[in-house]
């Protein structure tokens, strides 16, 4: 197991730096192995591992194939932590094949799982997917309102993350819907969540709001 394990992680290496073809092979080793120890929970990590490389080459029905497996696989373990994280992926992977209604399914249940196990981080994570896909609906009391949930959940709990993705969203939402001014005060207060976090697609995303709102103004 421990061998697996360092493969998962020089995998992990591989993929950082660009090169998925070692890091697939690397992860397939593992998979291989843990499947010949009969480690169930080891499986479902290299399955998840496998699912985020083909995620990250925006390979949606590729990812989609090996999160369904590894969230199979957690289910069986009884793992929920692990669970709702895979249904979250699958959810992001059928929004991206443009299955919406199955998207949502799969968060909600993501969500669900979440709330009952205390996970207020992955909550505010698949919350912030949800408003999104409800924003791009033009569901926008229903968006809000979940902006609205995570930004004092992420404040409370001190998730620089979640709390920028939440101010982006609702800067976005608040442009949409006529109010620039509001909007720029909600990229400013999320480009400083995402300098918190360190997190630079958050901080690009930030910054692009901020841009957005002042051209409005």
């Amino acid at each position: 197991a421990s061998i697996a394990n360092d493969l998962n992680a020089i995998g992990r290496v591989q993929m950082l730096r660009g090169d998925h073809g070692k890091a697939v092979d690397l992860y397939q080793q593992s998979l291989h192995i843990q499947e010949e120890l009969g480690n169930k929970r080891g499986i479902c990590t290299s399955l998840a591992n496998l699912g985020g490389l083909y995620l990250n080459q925006r390979d949606w029905k590729e990812a989609l194939g090996y999160y369904r497996r590894a969230a199979a696989m957690a289910e069986e373990l009884d793992d929920q932590h692990q669970l709702g994280t895979q249904l979250e992926e699958i959810g992001s992977c059928l929004e991206e094949l443009g299955d919406t209604t199955g998207s949502m399914d799969a968060y909600r249940r993501s969500k669900a799982i979440r709330l009952s196990i205390g996970d207020h981080h992955g909550l505010v994570n698949v919350r912030n997917r949800m408003a999104s896909l409800l924003l791009d609906q033009h569901r926008h009391s229903d968006a809000e309102a979940l902006y609205d949930q995570n930004v004092a959940m992420a404040r409370e709990d001190d998730l620089p993350y979640g709390l920028g993705y939440a101010l982006v969203g609702m800067s976005t939402l608040l442009l949409r819907t006529g109010e620039p001014s509001r909007a720029l005060a909600m990229a400013v207060a999320a480009d400083s969540a995402a300098a918190r976090a360190e997190e630079l697609i958050l901080q690009r995303d930030a910054a692009a709001a901020r841009y957005t709102a002042l051209k409005e103004l």
